[in-house]
């Protein structure tokens, strides 16, 4: 009588969820908090030097806005890169490009050679950066993702609540180009933060399978099941966003230009719902960030000096924070639609960012950059999942292309922003054309809102008919 062979356990390869990720966690937060933080006391930093080259505020939105553009579309590049790369060699060469722009800077004297270390080169080096981190945090986990996230986002509100400090004290202490060469000392962590970015293979866990499990992937004896591909949704949080897919088998190799080319569906513009949509959002992302780099500009031109610039900043900051934690709780406890959110966000913006510039005395500006930062968030943290909520199943070509809309709409407002301040050598101005750029959302998406549920109601009417 033959004797029966022992039956072999199975596994499967699972993500920590934990363990080396919380340091890849941290390693993102610490980047951020180097690089995206310090830019928004960019008008504190900067808006003296720039004054004295010509004028501060068409400066820091061109800079900004070419950064902007170059952070998109490099964002866009890199989710190929990462299809070939690791995310941390992609990390590592973010890091070093945006660290030669930084301590380029430093020593820059005319306004294109600022545009050129800081809005080109450091836009390339973020838009490597961002990406390969934020796949590498997805890789290490899955049930805590959404929780590990959001400790990080906070910790990264608070940093920015204390860089405005930070950067009027570097003023006073060390002067521009000191402070500048601070920044640029600070900015050499983000080398230090991707070599933690260590493979998840590295780290998987081994978990048994369920005989559920086992019967659905038809496993022989001692097999071990890898983790499936996962998409990766990259947020900013406070900045730009990239999209791409880990582990994904490929059936022969092609070049970098054909895997970009792949992920440009094109055929999406022709939806004119999408369209919509990812104008809208690029508008919404391009008029807070520019927003928030002119901020310590018109409130020094208002009269204010640089203590008290410093706190408005960090109000802003502390309101945005409050801002998160309260749209976490009503997401939590209702089923409204993102959407909903960032046309909420955009239109209450209009209203307060109009009053913020409409009187100069400090309980008045007070109030309303607490409100401007607390709906801050109604644009920021809803924003990647306005596209998913209506595209899940192409999300990542869907994205891809918000992304290259988004880098345009970046490149054209900078000049745009330089040349309203020109002519009417006046920021409230400019601040009014960003509003303009929510108000251009808010139209747009109600109009749709509005066809589409009248299209409904008469679907309904005829369908009550037959």
């Amino acid at each position: 009588m033959e004797t029966p062979k022992p039956k072999l356990e199975k596994y499967q390869l699972v993500a920590p969820d934990g363990g080396w990720g919380y340091v890849v966690a941290a390693a993102l937060t610490l980047m951020i908090s180097v690089t995206i933080i310090p830019m928004s006391s960019f008008g504190l930093i900067f808006g003296r030097f720039l004054a004295s080259i010509g004028d501060e505020t068409t400066g820091t939105t061109l800079a900004n806005g070419i950064f902007n553009t170059c952070f998109n579309i490099t964002g866009l590049a890199a989710n190929n890169l990462l299809q070939k790369y690791t995310y941390r060699t992609v990390a590592l060469a973010g890091a070093l490009v945006f660290f030669i722009g930084s301590f380029a800077t430093i020593f820059v004297t005319t306004l294109p050679q600022m545009v050129l270390s800081f809005g080109v080169i450091q836009g390339l080096g973020m838009g490597l950066m961002f990406p390969a981190f934020f796949t590498a945090l997805n890789s290490y986990f899955d049930r805590k993702l959404n929780i590990v996230n959001a400790v990080a986002q906070a910790f990264m509100v608070v940093a920015g609540m204390s860089f405005p400090f930070v950067g009027q004290f570097f003023m006073e202490k060390f002067g521009f180009r000191g402070s500048v060469a601070l920044i640029s000392g600070l900015s050499v962590h983000c080398i230090l933060a991707a070599f933690t970015l260590q493979p998840v293979e590295w780290h998987l866990i081994k978990q048994k399978i369920t005989l559920e499990q086992e019967e659905l992937l038809g496993l022989d004896d001692g097999k071990y099941v890898m983790p499936k591909p996962r998409a990766s949704i990259i947020s900013l949080g406070d900045r730009a966003v990239s999209v791409t897919t880990l582990n994904k088998p490929q059936a022969k190799k092609s070049n970098f230009l054909q895997n970009l080319a792949k992920s440009m569906d094109l055929a999406m513009f022709k939806d004119p719902v999408y369209v919509n949509i990812s104008l809208g959002l690029s508008l919404g992302f391009t008029a807070d960030v520019a927003f928030i780099s002119i901020i310590p500009l018109v409130l020094i031109n208002a009269g204010f000096n640089s203590h008290e610039t410093a706190f408005f900043m960090s109000i802003f900051f502390a309101a945005d924070l409050c801002a998160r934690i309260f749209l976490t709780v009503i997401s939590a406890a209702t089923k409204i639609k993102n959407r909903y959110y960032f046309l909420t966000g955009s239109a209450l913006l209009v209203i307060f960012r109009t009053a913020f510039v409409a009187r100069n005395d400090y309980y008045w500006k007070l109030a309303t950059v607490a409100s401007v930062g607390f709906l801050r968030a109604f644009i920021q943290t809803p924003l990647p999942v306005v596209i998913s909520e209506q595209y899940s199943e192409n999300f990542s070509t869907a994205f891809s292309l918000y992304m290259v809309v988004c880098g345009v709409v970046c490149f054209i407002f900078g000049p745009l922003m330089s040349f309203v301040k020109k002519v009417t050598q006046s920021d409230v101005m400019v601040v009014h054309l960003l509003s303009l750029a929510y108000l251009t959302c808010v139209a747009t998406w109600t109009i749709e809102l509005i066809i589409k549920r009248l299209r409904k109601k008469q679907d309904r009417t005829q369908g009550a008919k037959k």
